[in-house]
C-alpha cells in the first residue's frame, strides 16, 4: 500500500532543499550583479589576482593596495598563501573604507594566519560578508565587531572546539545574522553549544550545520532552543540524525528546520 502522508513529507523536505539552493544562487547572482555595478560605476577597473603571487606584487606597489575606492569585493581562495600570505595581507584591512565582501576560501591560513586576519578586522567597519577560517580568533574579532552580518567558515575542520569558541562569542554579538558552518567535523557537543547559544541570541537568523557529525543527542537540544529564538533557518541536512527524530523536528518546528 502507498504511504501518502510519507510521500508528502517526503516532498516538503525536497521542497524545502530546492527553496534553499534557489535562495543560495539568487544571493551568489546578486552579489556577482553588485559586483558588475561597481566596476561600472569607478573609472579604474578593480584588482584582480589571480595567484598568490599577483597579491605579493599588489602589495609590493602598495601596501594598502585595498585602500582603492573601487574595491569593494575582493576573492582569493584555494590559492595556499599561508601564514605568510595572512600577515602580508592583514593590514589593507585595517584602514579599509569600501571593502564588503571577503572571501578566503581553502588558503591553509591555519590558526596563526586567522589571528593576523581577525586582528585586523578588528578595526574594520565597513565589511558585511567574510568568507574565512580559524574560529578561535574570528570568534574573538565577533566580539568587538560592529558591521559583519554573514560569516562562512565552511570546510574548516573546527569541530566542537570551534563551535564552542563561536557560540561562546556570538553570545556577546547582536549583529551577525547569518553562520555557515557546512561540513566542519561539529558533533553532539558543538550542537549542544548552539543550542545553548540560540537561548540567549535573538539576532542571529541563519545557522546551516549541513554535512557535520550531529546524531539524535544534539539534535533534540535543538527542540527546546527554538522555543525561546527567533530563528528562521535551521539546517542540520546530512548528519547523523535518524529518521524519527527528523520528523519530531519537523513536526514542532516545520519550515524553520531543514533535515
Amino acid at each position: 500500500m502507498i504511504n501518502f502522508a510519507k510521500l508528502t513529507a517526503e516532498k516538503v523536505v525536497a521542497e524545502r532543499v530546492i527553496a534553499e539552493k534557489i535562495a543560495f544562487d539568487k544571493a551568489v547572482a546578486e552579489r556577482m550583479a553588485v559586483e558588475r555595478a561597481a566596476e561600472k560605476a569607478t573609472k579604474t577597473a578593480p584588482t584582480v589576482c589571480k595567484s598568490y603571487s599577483d597579491i605579493k606584487e599588489e602589495i609590493k606597489k602598495n601596501n594598502n593596495f585595498l585602500l582603492a575606492p573601487e574595491i569593494g569585493w575582493f576573492s582569493f581562495s584555494y590559492m595556499n598563501m599561508g601564514v605568510e600570505g595572512a600577515r602580508l595581507f592583514a593590514p589593507s584591512l585595517k584602514g579599509n573604507k569600501t571593502l564588503t565582501t571577503l572571501i578566503m576560501e581553502d588558503n591553509s591560513f591555519g590558526d596563526e594566519g586567522a589571528r593576523f586576519i581577525a586582528k585586523a578586522l578588528k578595526k574594520n567597519n565597513t565589511l558585511t560578508t567574510i568568507t574565512l577560517g580559524g574560529a578561535r580568533y574570528l570568534a574573538s574579532m565577533l566580539r568587538e565587531n560592529k558591521t559583519l552580518t554573514s560569516l562562512c567558515l565552511s570546510y574548516n575542520n573546527i569541530g566542537d572546539e570551534g563551535a564552542r569558541f563561536l557560540a561562546s562569542a556570538l553570545k556577546e554579538n547582536n549583529i551577525l545574522t547569518d553562520l555557515a558552518l557546512y561540513e566542519n567535523n561539529i558533533r553532539d557537543e558543538g550542537a549542544k553549544h548552539f543550542s545553548s547559544l540560540l537561548k540567549e541570541n535573538n539576532t542571529l537568523q541563519s545557522l546551516r550545520l549541513t554535512d557535520n557529525i550531529i546524531g539524535v543527542e544534539g539534535a533534540r537540544c535543538f527542540i527546546e532552543a527554538l522555543q525561546e529564538n527567533t530563528l528562521t533557518m535551521l539546517c542540520l541536512r546530512e548528519n547523523n540524525i535518524d529518521s524519527a527524530t527528523k520528523d519530531q523536528l519537523q513536526q514542532t518546528w516545520g519550515e524553520r528546520i531543514t533535515c
